[in-house]
């Protein structure tokens, strides 16, 4: 099921992170029919959960619902937060946050542009909500299969 397949990805980020986050987990039961590659979806939510990582979260939820025909992913975290100006640009290719908060933060800013791209490519949506250094929320929907 895809909850199996979520909570996988979860288990194996726990394995890394488990000294330094809290992870919290809110997943649905209920089943639905997603078409999707597996490998590229599992990249994008990795991306998002190490982002959090990376900018000084301590805690992670993840949650997990079914809404209007769409499977809908919440990945929230009490890291640092985003600029509102910045917000608009995260997803841009190269594109990395002036932050003089977070030292030795290291990447190209592809992940968050990448992970963008996939959801794209399954026809879905991403966005962020933030504030500035309380939080940040990503919200991932994407199209069930009516079938």
């Amino acid at each position: 099921t895809f909850s199996s397949f979520i909570k996988e990805i979860i288990n194996d980020f726990k394995i890394t992170h488990e000294k330094d986050i809290g992870l919290e987990n809110h997943l649905s039961e209920e089943n639905h029919v997603l078409k999707l590659d597996k490998f590229y979806t599992a990249t994008a939510i990795i991306n998002m959960l190490e982002n959090a990582v990376k900018y000084g979260a301590s805690k992670i939820r993840v949650a997990t619902s079914f809404r209007n025909d769409n499977w809908i992913l919440e990945i929230e975290d009490n890291g640092i937060g985003i600029d509102k100006k910045n917000q608009k640009l995260i997803f841009n290719k190269f594109y990395r946050a002036e932050n003089k908060d977070v030292h030795n933060v290291k990447g190209l800013g592809l992940g968050l542009y990448y992970s963008r791209q996939i959801i794209l490519a399954h026809k879905g949506s991403i966005k962020v909500d933030s504030e500035k250094g309380k939080r940040t929320k990503f919200t991932v929907e994407l199209p069930l299969n009516k079938s």
